[in-house]
């Protein structure tokens, strides 16, 4: 059966929060037959589950709104969606369907929209897993605002709820499936790259490849990499500078630190009692 052959891994976190990064090093590391960067933005998908990119989107309220799927939209649906857009991207998995193969596995990779997605994902693929990536808040807001004009324009305290919003849904979709969970810290990632590739592997049980894997022949690369932050070069190495945004504009003060560490600050913690760190 279709979704017995496909073993998705749904790659997930904030936007901003090294997404990409992941997806990227896991795919060149590990022997998966295709990775799809922001697979919700493809024009290619039904209008059910279909994301617009966040400029098209009027308000912070309408993107959040837009997460969402449509609850018509049932589980045999979204996994015929899911398959139809890896073979429209990837011949490899479309020879390996039409031969037959026991195992197709895909690193499926959307910031934001899997988090409020994964309960219908999950049922759609029976088998598949999570890995997401969390960031500290205050650098993740602060990406946020460099980067995305909408959530610039929102302020803090739309962003904040935004962002318990996105973890919060997450935790509560996956409880009975929180086995099939893990989390890795951003800063960990960029640190222990390594180790984390291994127990990500693991986790995965998807073997290491015997060479790194170029990115550059895929069509769909990751986004562009952040200002001063994160990317992985084409032997599978992570070049980041750890500092803070060299945007003073966007840096948020002192009091902003507080006000974001007072809201969110808890969730790390939160994330961790249910949900296993690697």
């Amino acid at each position: 059966m279709e979704e017995q052959r496909h073993f998705p891994v749904f790659v997930s976190g904030l936007s901003g929060s090294g997404t990409s990064l992941l997806a990227g090093l896991l795919y060149q590391h590990c022997d998966f037959d295709h990775v799809e960067f922001e697979s919700d933005l493809n024009r290619h998908l039904d209008h059910r589950v279909k994301m617009l990119h966040s400029g098209r989107y009027a308000s912070l309220n309408e993107y959040r709104r837009a997460l969402a799927l449509d609850p018509d939209l049932g589980a045999s649906s979204l996994r015929e969606e899911k398959i139809r857009l890896y073979r429209h991207k990837s011949r490899r998995i479309l020879f390996k369907s039409l031969f037959g193969a026991k195992v197709i596995r895909v690193l499926d990779k959307s910031a934001n929209c899997h988090l409020v997605r994964s309960r219908q994902l999950k049922a759609a693929f029976p088998a598949s897993k999570f890995v997401i990536i969390y960031r500290d808040p205050v650098e993740n807001i602060e990406g946020w605002i460099r980067k995305w004009k909408m959530f610039r324009e929102a302020g803090l305290d739309a962003l904040c709820e935004l962002y318990a919003y996105l973890y919060k849904t997450f935790i509560h979709d996956t409880r009975d499936f929180s086995e099939d969970v893990t989390i890795v810290h951003y800063r960990q990632l960029v640190s222990e790259s390594e180790s984390c590739v291994d127990a990500l592997a693991a986790f995965c049980a998807v073997p290491r490849r015997k060479h790194v894997k170029s990115l550059n022949r895929l069509k769909n690369t990751p986004n562009k990499q952040a200002k001063g932050l994160r990317n992985v070069d084409s032997r599978g190495r992570i070049i980041v500078d750890m500092g803070r945004a060299e945007d003073h504009e966007y840096a948020l003060s002192a009091v902003q630190e507080n006000v974001v560490g007072e809201r969110l600050g808890y969730l790390e913690s939160h994330l961790k009692d249910r949900i296993r760190f690697i």
